[in-house]
Order: C-alpha cells, then sequence, then structure tokens
C-alpha cells in the first residue's frame, strides 16, 4: 500500500491567507461604514514599530489610526504581523504576501514639497 501526502503550495497558501485577511477588512469597512484604505503590498521604508500583539488587518489598521505618529500600516498574511510607518517611503504592490493601509492623517498631510 502507498500512502501517498500532499503540500500545499507555498504561494497558493499565500495567495489564499491574503484574500481571506482582504476579505474581513472589506467586511469590516462594509458593516462598520469606515473608510478603510488597503490594498495589496506593502509599505517600504518609514519604519516607525512593530504591534505585536496585533493579529489580523483591521487591528493594525485601528492601533495606526489611532497613533499620531502613524500614516501606513503593513499586515503580513502569514505570520500575521503588524508594523506600522511613518510618513516617508513608497508602497510596493510587488509584496504578495502583505496587505498596507494608509491612515486618514496620510490624506491630510500636506506633500513634502509644501513644508
Amino acid at each position: 500500500s502507498v500512502t501517498q501526502t500532499t503540500t500545499e503550495d507555498p504561494d497558493i497558501e499565500m495567495h489564499a491567507a491574503r484574500a481571506r485577511h482582504l476579505s474581513t477588512v472589506e467586511v469590516h469597512a462594509k458593516s462598520t461604514g469606515s473608510n478603510i484604505h488597503f490594498e495589496k503590498g506593502a509599505w517600504v521604508y518609514g519604519d516607525y514599530e512593530g504591534a505585536p500583539d496585533i493579529q489580523d488587518p483591521v487591528g493594525c489598521q485601528k492601533a495606526c489610526e489611532a497613533d499620531a505618529e502613524c500614516f501606513h500600516w503593513n499586515f503580513h498574511v502569514i505570520q500575521h504581523k503588524c508594523d506600522k510607518k511613518k510618513r516617508n517611503g513608497g508602497h510596493d504592490s510587488d509584496k504578495d504576501d502583505w496587505i498596507m493601509g494608509h491612515s486618514s492623517r496620510w490624506f491630510k498631510a500636506p506633500a513634502a514639497s509644501e513644508l
């Protein structure tokens, strides 16, 4: 008798995790009427601080929104890691294992050229 085992492809697992977490944010936004910005990818540079107690993207967004120094947030869909980011840096849409978003203050902040 031969026993066959299957191992899930890490890319398939990551894409499924990202879709699941994006869905969680979408459902939260619709059910609460919250205007939450989020998209696939990561905000690179502008490191501020991690939020090790946060285990989901909605909590990560809320932690960033509640912190006056936070302008962007990243959530790793496999490791369930939340990072808060300062104003500088940029969006990298090729980071498939991350979800990122901007705080409401990012949309209100003057551009660097206006400072």
